[in-house]
């Protein structure tokens, strides 16, 4: 696995996934064990966004087979990444409950509540924004919601916000956290998922009869079906070109985690997907 790897990039890739099979375990501290270039390993970390998973397997089994100033790196490292984790994880439950006392259903894409979902811990994997989908009959209270939350758009702007984007591309909005960093949200409506995310993969509509209900931080939330979750990180990151490791570990840990059948039915759709690897 991995052969043509430089080995710090394999003990990396391995310290990503949501959990290690005792096999996998051993591998690692062979690679932990051997003579790596750890400041190459932590320069590969730190963009790919496993940091704090990363940090989170070596404090556990991994800590007396690292240089010492090596595990301090990733644990300071992982305290910045779990401060700025809790920092957005509290601004979604804020917008959520404000969504909901409007009137609006809204449904977190990616971010705290996948991160929760997959690793059980909102700290260990990097955030660096929020996206949320609502309805297109809602976006316009949406955009008035976020407004009333201190969001804006630069300097186009209607209480806010300008209006005329939703239904055309992302609302991209951000707010100044008072004791952090600046917070970005994107707000999605289903046709711009279906026609940047989705394409040909089938109705969105159909999204919305599988919504589970759910609470984040105490504030209601609707959550997406995991088979959703899958197609919609898949095309994500595939937009992207997989430029992260944090896109294979979300990948993986969902199907570990919503033990996923070989064949992912999408919604709306005859056909079946397979199952990457299958």
């Amino acid at each position: 696995m991995l052969a043509h790897w430089p080995p710090e990039v394999h003990l990396a890739c391995l310290l990503s996934r949501r959990s290690l099979s005792p096999q996998q375990w051993e591998m690692a501290r062979e690679l932990a064990a051997a003579n790596l270039d750890w400041d190459y390993f932590l320069r590969f970390v730190e963009p790919h966004k496993a940091l704090p998973i990363v940090s989170c397997h070596v404090r556990q089994t991994l800590s007396e087979m690292i240089p010492p100033r090596v595990c301090d790196e990733l644990r300071l490292r992982a305290i910045r990444y779990g401060k700025r984790a809790e920092t957005l994880s509290d601004e979604l439950a804020a917008v959520l409950t404000a969504f909901e006392g409007a009137g609006i259903a809204a449904v977190p894409l990616k971010g705290p509540t996948l991160i929760e979902h997959i690793w059980g811990d909102c700290r260990l994997a990097a955030c660096d924004d929020l996206d949320i989908l609502v309805r297109a009959s809602d976006a316009q209270t949406a955009t008035e919601v976020l407004a009333r939350c201190g969001y804006h758009h630069g300097k186009e702007r209607a209480d806010g916000v300008p209006r005329w984007k939703l239904g055309t591309s992302a609302l991209v909005v951000f707010r100044d956290h008072p004791m952090f960093f600046r917070i970005w949200l994107q707000l999605h409506t289903p046709y711009f998922l279906k026609r940047c995310w989705i394409g040909r993969f089938g109705p969105i509509e159909h999204l919305w009869e599988r919504l589970r209900r759910g609470r984040f931080r105490g504030a209601p939330v609707w959550y997406l079906p995991d088979d959703w979750n899958l197609l919609l990180i898949a095309l994500h990151s595939l937009r992207h070109s997989f430029v992260t490791l944090l896109c294979a570990a979300e990948l993986h840990g969902l199907l570990e985690t919503a033990h996923i059948s070989r064949k992912v039915c999408l919604p709306g759709e005859g056909h079946s997907l397979p199952r990457p690897g299958g």
